[in-house]
């Protein structure tokens, strides 16, 4: 069982005060086994209350093929429905986040939703 410390450093509370949810480490923290947490972005994100997810994978590293560039997905939950939900966090706006986001797509329909044989 893990047991928390009782006491901290200076530099240990120096740096747990500079982690927003929105940073990459302490977003994968929060999501990791967290239901409640991931459903609540999906549902509040897609405006919808009926969605129920059943499965979450942080730090879901896809690889395809040999040498092109993998996917690691900061969070990706599955609902009752079969219907993947990939939760990136981006603390800024670089490169082209729509070419990016339909990269991502192609590499999780590859992966998890087609069936071998299978193309959309």
């Amino acid at each position: 069982m893990f047991k928390l410390k009782s006491k901290y450093t200076d530099e240990e509370r120096a740096i747990a005060r500079s982690l927003r949810p929105i940073d990459d480490t302490l977003f994968r923290t929060m999501a990791k086994d967290n239901i409640p947490f991931v459903e609540h972005i999906v549902r509040v994100t897609l405006n919808r209350d009926d969605i129920s997810i059943l499965k979450i994978n942080t730090q879901d590293d896809i690889h395809l093929f040999e040498k092109p560039h993998s996917v690691i997905l900061d969070c990706l939950a599955v609902d009752k429905e079969g219907t993947y939900y990939d939760i990136e966090v981006q603390a800024s706006k670089k490169g082209d986040e729509v070419k990016r986001a339909r990269y991502i797509s192609s590499m999780i329909d590859s992966r998890y939703a087609l069936g071998k044989g299978i193309s959309s």
